[in-house]
């Protein structure tokens, strides 16, 4: 595991969006949440000099990529990247809607 940081977090902030950086295994807790969590996960690939974005929800991970299926399981995912020589950062992005002040 490493540690990339997601650029963009000031973006979501000023957006309105709460955001923290999570340990890599709460991802498997966002379906806790009923869908008002989401995660934002990094994952590289030497190899081919290249990183990749997905979003994590309650159902799963949503993959940007063409012919990506719209969920996969999370533990089949990380399966199937780490196969493809993929390295999964240490951390993940919390996102959460700010709650309107009252």
């Amino acid at each position: 595991m490493e540690n990339f940081r997601i650029g963009g977090n000031r973006y979501l902030v000023d957006e309105g969006f709460q955001t923290v950086y999570r340990p890599f295994l709460d991802l498997y807790k966002l379906s806790d949440f009923g869908g008002g969590v989401l995660g934002i996960l990094v994952l590289m690939n030497d190899r081919l000099r290249k990183g990749h974005v997905v979003a994590v929800d309650e159902i799963g991970i949503i993959d940007p990529a063409d012919n990506s299926p719209d969920h996969v399981a999370i533990q089949d995912y990380i399966v199937s990247r780490l196969g493809d020589g993929f390295r999964f950062d240490e951390v993940f992005l919390a996102v959460q809607k700010a709650l309107s002040p009252r």
